[in-house]
């Protein structure tokens, strides 16, 4: 990466595992770059926590939810996300249900298998490049409301429950990636605003 001012331009000159030779520049112009600390691990792992944490939500706060149902052959996948807006009382839950599921409603474990989870489990979090993939038990938002750090669940337990008149119940007690883990936990009852299915 070259700066000029407040320019930058990225050169690539890498080979692929096939051996393909892969070369061009890519001009940013001006770069807005986020600085996310104090928001840093304490060591080589994602989690920004440094003791447990527990999430609380006020009722008098406005809170976004959404859920989206991604339906599959063999099972369906349930995304969360409950984020209070203001402050970082936010989650993202990701799930597998059953295939015929109408609702998340049920207790997920940790995964045996990360790489292929099986119905009543979740995959573990982690950071895909810039993106935040499978369950985050705790989101932090820089000023511009980007997603700038969290805790990712990689154990645990997640209990949906139906609470009536169209709200749900969702409570987990989960670890983070830290060593030594830290425990997350959080109690949330609502509607969700947005719903979406996907076949």
């Amino acid at each position: 990466m070259e700066r000029s001012g407040d320019n930058y331009e990225i050169t690539i000159d890498c080979v692929s595992e096939d051996g393909v030779s892969i070369k061009g520049k890519f001009p940013m112009g001006e770069a807005n770059l986020r600085d996310n600390s104090p928001n840093l691990p304490d060591g080589d792992w994602n989690s920004i926590l440094h003791e447990d944490k527990t999430l609380i939500f006020n009722e008098t706060v406005d809170i976004f939810s959404y859920m989206n149902h991604y339906c599959y052959d063999d099972y369906s996948e349930y995304e969360i996300i409950v984020n209070n807006h203001t402050s970082d009382e936010s989650f993202y839950l990701s799930v597998v249900a059953a295939a015929n599921a109408s609702s998340p409603v049920g207790t997920f474990t940790t995964h045996k298998d990360a790489s292929n989870p099986t119905i009543g489990e979740f995959r573990p979090g982690h950071r895909d490049f810039a993106a935040f993939k499978d369950p985050w038990c705790y989101m932090t938002f820089d000023s511009d409301g980007y997603e700038a750090g969290g805790v990712p669940a990689t154990e645990g337990t997640i209990t949906i429950k139906d609470a009536g008149d169209g709200k749900y119940t969702i409570e987990f007690e989960l670890k983070d990636d830290a060593d030594p883990k830290h425990t997350i936990k959080a109690l949330w009852t609502g509607k969700f605003n947005k719903e979406n299915e996907y076949r």
